[in-house]
């Protein structure tokens, strides 16, 4: 079911990536459609980092959250995605980006995710890709541009950049948001579509998206699409107690991975 959210009209409330052709009907290849990954197409399978869990113990999130910095708390992000195996939030997910790529209508991702060496990861990004890769989700085929471009003019994050490749915009840092990158992403590749919509499971994407395409291509229609499929999507239960001692343990292992990487060697 597609719902309006009251406090814009360009951003409605989504629970079910099927409901996404109910818009995609009015969209061409002179447009671009933009999926988060983390929460939107594959979520951890460890049930105390998914959504539906997350949204039961939101004042114990907030809590563990408010003890850490801006940095610690995007490094935390990561850590809890390279913890366990993935799943996909929704079965029907990858029929629905085929569908897309079948009608020619240019499709990429935009993730807030750190690039580069990140603990046992050597590469990030090429680490999340091929995660994708693994339900069959590609989108080197449907994006509008094909080359890697790495933007060594958005701030860095732990020696890495904000990079595109094979279909994928990678946000790096809690310095750079999602509109920033994509407004660098369609400077560099001269490419701008008359419609985007982003499929993306926090609003403050959402919004930062809208706002930045209004300052710098007001001629551009956006659809922010407020994804909350993996807020009710049959979630394992996890109880107050495991839910607190599995975000308490990943907050310590985050602020005792950040002090190891800036002592002095």
């Amino acid at each position: 079911m597609v719902t309006p959210l009251l406090s814009a009209t360009n951003i409605v409330t989504m629970d079910n990536i099927s409901d996404l052709e109910i818009h995609l009907s009015y969209y061409t290849k002179d447009d671009l459609v933009l999926f988060d990954i983390d929460g939107v197409l594959i979520q951890t399978k460890e049930p105390a980092f998914q959504l539906e869990n997350m949204k039961e113990h939101k004042q114990i999130a907030k809590r563990i959250f408010k003890q850490l910095s801006k940095e610690q708390a995007y490094l935390f992000l990561n850590l809890m995605v390279i913890s366990c195996d993935a799943i996909l939030v929704e079965q029907q997910t990858p029929s629905v980006i085929h569908t897309l790529i079948d009608r020619q209508i240019p499709t990429m991702a935009l993730t807030a995710g750190a690039t580069g060496k990140l603990a046992h990861i050597a590469s990030m990004h090429e680490w999340k890709r091929d995660r994708l890769l693994q339900f069959g989700i590609d989108f080197t085929p449907s994006a509008p541009h094909k080359e890697k471009i790495t933007f060594t003019n958005l701030p860095q994050y732990r020696d890495s950049h904000t990079l595109f490749q094979d279909g994928i915009l990678f946000v790096n840092g809690p310095q750079v948001s999602k509109g920033d990158a994509l407004i660098a992403f369609f400077k560099e590749v001269k490419f701008m579509p008359k419609k985007v919509v982003l499929i993306d499971d926090r609003k403050k994407n959402l919004d930062s998206v809208a706002s930045i395409l209004q300052a710098y291509y007001p001629e551009v229609e956006f659809l922010g699409l407020h994804y909350v499929g993996g807020q009710c999507n049959g979630t394992k239960r996890v109880d107050l107690n495991t839910f607190t001692q599995k975000w308490e343990k990943l907050a310590k292992q985050t602020i005792s991975f950040e002090q190891s990487q800036n002592s002095p060697s």
